[in-house]
């Protein structure tokens, strides 16, 4: 799922406002830049009905997505697990804006949370492939 302009001009607004952690490629680079960098959630490798699939089901955390496609953009710039934890905090922080103060007490709120791990677990499982593509398209000499 690829994002329009507007889009990603929106998911930068609620960033902000959600008090969001991100690369400042995320918050200063040309929204149009950004349209090719963010893929959705899931990866550049992945056949395009489970990045849609994945988007749909994580939509939630679009935001945190779009930041973290732009951390492994950056690769080799800081680490994968700094890029991976960042986008669990992010995601934190949209659950909790999301549910709010009684987020504890919502069988709902549990669930997504739950979702949010499972989601950090897929990173850690299958996010080197893409990390390691986008460090050697760097290294090969790919402007960022």
């Amino acid at each position: 799922m690829k994002y329009t302009v507007s889009e990603i001009n929106l998911m930068r607004m609620k960033s902000t406002v959600c008090g969001l952690e991100g690369p400042g490629f995320w918050w200063n680079a040309d929204a149009e830049k950004l349209v090719s960098v963010c893929n959705g959630v899931g990866a550049e490798w992945m056949p395009e009905w489970a990045v849609e699939a994945l988007s749909f089901i994580f939509g939630d955390y679009a935001e945190a997505a779009a930041i973290h496609d732009c951390r492994y953009y950056l690769a080799p710039e800081g680490t994968r697990e700094d890029a991976d934890s960042e986008f669990r905090k992010n995601c934190l922080k949209l659950w909790e804006r999301r549910y709010g103060k009684f987020r504890w007490l919502s069988p709902s709120a549990w669930a997504d949370r739950h979702k949010i791990g499972l989601a950090c677990k897929a990173l850690k499982l299958f996010g080197g492939k893409a990390w390691e593509e986008s460090a050697e398209r760097y290294e090969a000499g790919e402007r960022r």
